[in-house]
């Protein structure tokens, strides 16, 4: 105890007699661990789409292949989900979403920012979104009812009771008989609120003949929780006996897990647009290397402040071994990195806000994540490793007559070591700055290069 006393004293006294390399020190390293995991958190975000649903892993989609080109859609016919139903026995049940872009109106107020889907009563318990409010036994009986996050509920009514009450959507009226709690960002079904599935035949009368409107999204479980063997070549089946044949030929219908679809981006068209994880890796190795910038920053600065550790001289002349004089030095180097990281916690929690808005979305944060808290704790130990291991060996080193005399052959070392740090600093720098620099010229390329067409004038037909 007295030991662990006697350290803290000695490092507090540091941090006021040495204070501008100290805390230059600290504020260093604090700036590059809040960009790392200010990115990092982000790459979380979106590794962890659908994590809350615990059947993610036994739910699967069917997408479509385009026989000309290879191309892979998301969305499928609109008539699909009734014939997987009625013809296929070993799926154990069959959701169909239809998006909604309509802007939601009550009275002369019009609300554009939300979105909407069309889906079956069993939407709510098939993707783990149970009613917070209204009766999941009667709820969608009626064609023009519809459930609302609370989110939602808030914005449209404020503190009242929702239930009962009405909006307007595409000039159809809609009565509120359910609410559910705000679906997750981090989820492709991040939608505002669900309208019984039952409309979808009074919008589209002719439902069961649109095979040729690809607007659906359809999600299924399969009885046993496993794909049956030849369930895919009997989805050919569909193509023979419902298809017109102006579409013989032209596609196949597929299935693919649901779990880590929004880190597949060949589904096109998909109700949330995918991300590459070549992408994600790419940022990671960002953060990667922003955190290693600033480590060494902190190793250099403490290297170059070493001619002021008198006390090494008098903890060698007491009898300290190297093993002691290295665990004390790290131990401190460690100290001044926990002060780092806690204030870049503090900065992360301020500038969390701005940062959504950089990236134009509403990143969540987990508490609950047990991966998101084991890659916090392994970057804080990777980064007290980094940054305070080789300072310790390094002023642990001279001998007590070397510092005494100024040895010139111990500083031309320190100074070849730190020549060292500075060139490898510049170089990360350098490759990151080059890296950022292609990333935009490939950004403006997309931007501004010629289509082959004129984009005005053009309509597009949903």
């Amino acid at each position: 105890m007295g030991r662990l006393s006697f350290f803290f004293q000695v490092t507090i006294r540091n941090l006021f007699r040495i204070k501008k390399f100290v805390w230059v020190n600290i504020i260093g390293l604090s700036v590059g661990v809040t960009v790392s995991l200010l990115i990092l958190l982000y790459v979380r975000y979106e590794t962890s789409f659908d994590n809350y649903n615990p059947n993610a892993r036994n739910i699967y989609r069917i997408v479509t292949k385009n026989l000309q080109d290879g191309s892979l859609m998301a969305a499928t016919p609109r008539a699909l989900s009734d014939v997987l139903k009625k013809d296929y026995p070993e799926i154990d049940k069959v959701i169909g979403l239809m998006n909604i872009r309509d802007d939601i109106k009550i009275g002369d107020k019009r609300f554009d920012k939300f979105k909407g889907v069309i889906a079956e009563k069993e939407f709510f318990d098939f993707f783990n979104l149970p009613l917070q409010t209204g009766n999941k036994l009667t709820i969608f009986d009626d064609p023009y009812e519809a459930v609302i996050t609370q989110k939602l509920s808030i914005v449209l009514f404020g503190n009242e009771d929702p239930l009962g009450k009405t909006f307007e959507c595409d000039k159809y009226t809609f009565t509120i008989t359910g609410v559910i709690n705000n679906i997750p960002s981090n989820s492709i079904l991040n939608f505002d609120y669900i309208i019984s599935d039952k409309f979808r035949y009074k919008y589209y009368p002719d439902l069961s003949q649109r095979w040729y409107d690809f607007g659906l999204f359809t999600f299924i479980t399969f009885k046993g929780n496993i794909v049956p063997a030849g369930f895919e070549c009997r989805l050919k089946n569909i193509e023979e006996q419902y298809y017109p044949d102006f579409m013989k030929n032209w596609n196949n219908l597929l299935v693919a897990g649901f779990k880590g679809t929004h880190l597949n981006p060949v589904f096109e068209y998909d109700i949330v647009p995918g991300v590459s994880p070549v992408y994600l890796w790419l940022l990671s190795a960002i953060a990667l290397s922003v955190l290693v910038i600033a480590c060494l920053n902190f190793m250099n600065i403490s290297i170059a402040n070493s001619d002021k550790r008198i006390e090494t001289v008098i903890k060698k002349i007491s009898g300290a071994s190297p093993k002691v004089l290295i665990a004390d030095f790290f131990s401190e180097s460690a100290f001044l990195v926990f002060i780092s990281i806690l204030i870049s916690f503090y900065a992360v929690y301020l500038l969390f806000p701005l940062f959504k808005i950089l990236v134009g979305k509403d990143i969540v944060v987990d508490l609950s994540d047990s991966i998101l808290w084991i890659g916090i704790a392994g970057f804080c130990i990777l980064t007290t490793l980094i940054s305070g291991l080789y300072p310790a060996v390094f002023l642990s080193r001279p001998s007590p007559a070397r510092v005494l005399l100024n040895d010139k052959e111990s500083a031309g070392n320190k100074f070849t070591l730190q020549k060292g740090f500075v060139v490898l600093q510049f170089s990360i720098t350098i490759i990151l700055g080059i890296t950022q620099l292609f990333i935009i010229k490939q950004i403006s390329f997309m931007q501004k290069h010629e289509t082959g067409f004129d984009k005005k004038n053009l309509l597009q037909f949903q």
